[in-house]
């Protein structure tokens, strides 16, 4: 049976989180079983966790045929999903940070979309953020909007969201044409913006669903959140994240006025 969807999600230090993500997962697969016409697999990659993390992996995947896990020395998330999508099987990819959960229909939602749209090459959703005091609501204005890349680019732009990995499903058949597109390691915190400037020089179409599918748990602890770390060489890397940006812009042809004015936007 073909595996339709491969969900990866690095694992380090979140045995504090790492069932709430799994429970809300697991329990949305047992009730779709017959509808995939197919069967995914959810990927765990312990990135060498030091806490429970690893034993949470293990008892899981026991309990779970559709979980899998890899023990690894640590080397950061970019390493871990690298080593995910090495062993992924899946038509489509898509990734999930363990210490963020979600929605109850999300297997559901990415499953209509799949069938609905199997020629387009990035499938993209909405979030929300949520945090102790209170959560926001990202998404897109346009319900189901299908189109060339570059159009759907431009809304993705307007939205500030093209950064992230966990709001999109991607094509494998992309992921691994040609040079595979990997997560560069020692980008921190920058390396999902590079994966996806890469990813998108290759599509030719996109869809975005208006809803939001996943929820972001914004971490109140500074120490627990990358882009609130200090980066000592933040300007050497921003000037990298800037070019790949650029260049991603030229190669799908944003070149009007219009596009130059959102790409320094976005670049500064």
């Amino acid at each position: 049976m073909e595996c339709v969807l491969s969900i990866i999600i690095p694992v380090y230090g979140v045995e504090k989180y790492l069932s709430r993500c799994l429970d809300i997962l697991v329990a949305q697969e047992r009730s779709l079983e017959n509808m995939w016409g197919g069967h995914i697999e959810i990927i765990l990659v312990d990135d060498g966790s030091i806490d429970k993390s690893p034993q949470i992996c293990d008892e899981y995947v026991k309990r779970n045929k559709i979980l899998k896990v890899i023990h690894k020395r640590n080397a950061g998330a970019a390493s871990a999903r690298n080593t995910g999508l090495e062993i992924a099987k899946g038509k489509w990819v898509t990734f999930i940070d363990p210490d963020d959960t979600v929605v109850t229909d999300y297997l559901l939602e990415i499953l209509k979309m799949i069938k609905k749209y199997p020629k387009v090459d990035c499938i993209l959703f909405g979030m929300m953020v949520k945090n102790a005091k209170d959560e926001k609501i990202y998404f897109y204005d346009n319900p189901y909007f299908c189109g060339e890349i570059a159009d759907w680019l431009r809304i993705v732009e307007k939205k500030g969201l093209l950064n992230y990995p966990w709001n999109k499903i991607y094509k494998r058949e992309l992921i691994e044409k040609d040079l595979p597109v990997r997560f560069p390691e020692g980008k921190e915190p920058g390396e999902d913006l590079l994966f996806n400037c890469e990813y998108m020089e290759h599509c030719k179409k996109g869809v975005m669903l208006e809803k939001h599918l996943y929820v972001y748990h914004k971490q109140c602890n500074a120490e627990e959140s990358l882009s609130h770390r200090f980066w000592p060489d933040l300007n050497e890397k921003t000037e990298m994240f800037v070019k790949s940006r650029c260049h991603m812009y030229k190669q799908i042809g944003l070149c009007s006025t219009d596009d130059e004015r959102e790409l320094a936007k976005q670049n500064l």
